[in-house]
């Protein structure tokens, strides 16, 4: 099962009780997620000496996988199964500002495709995005961290699934 069919099924699991944004919004949180929360978790372990509020864990493969999910979630929305690029050399830093753009563009076409509908350019410039961030994403998972991709997308389902389909059990 690939990544994107992975959080698709989660998607389906956790339907009654996660509430499945719209393009737009899944496309802001996986921002969110990346350029939020991943790189804090990162700016914690590259320094230790600065104030910060230490009161719950911050685990990059926990975060990598929330945006990962997130990013999986807005393409889902898009119908649009993401292609895996070549991803060229680049250190890690430089590779996470790539992705916040590339998410960024991917937004800016998902207000385009909200105001003037899909047109085809619009869609290009998406799907194009999409798949950019997804690239580089995979790219830091295995080039920087050395982590399978599916791995990391499989423990973001399961966290979202152990949250909010038991809750969704519960209502029942």
């Amino acid at each position: 099962m690939t990544p994107y069919e992975r959080t698709h099924l989660s998607r389906s699991r956790t339907a009654g009780a996660f509430p499945f944004p719209e393009l737009r919004p899944c496309i802001d949180y996986a921002i969110c997620e990346f350029a939020g929360e991943l790189r804090d978790a990162m700016l914690r372990d590259e320094r230790t000496g600065d104030r910060r509020n230490n009161d719950k864990a911050h685990s990059q493969r926990a975060e990598l996988g929330d945006a990962f999910y997130m990013l999986l979630s807005a393409c889902i929305q898009a119908d649009h199964k993401p292609q895996l690029g070549k991803a060229e050399a680049m250190p890690p830093r430089q590779r996470c500002n790539v992705i916040v753009r590339l998410l960024a563009h991917a937004a800016d076409a998902a207000d385009d495709i909200e105001q003037f509908g899909p047109a085809e350019d619009n869609l290009a410039v998406l799907h194009d995005a999409l798949d950019g961030a997804y690239t580089h994403m995979v790219a830091l998972c295995v080039g920087w961290y050395d982590w399978r991709p599916s791995d990391v997308v499989e423990e973001a389902c399961q966290k979202f699934e152990r949250k909010h389909a038991a809750s969704q059990e519960g209502a029942q």
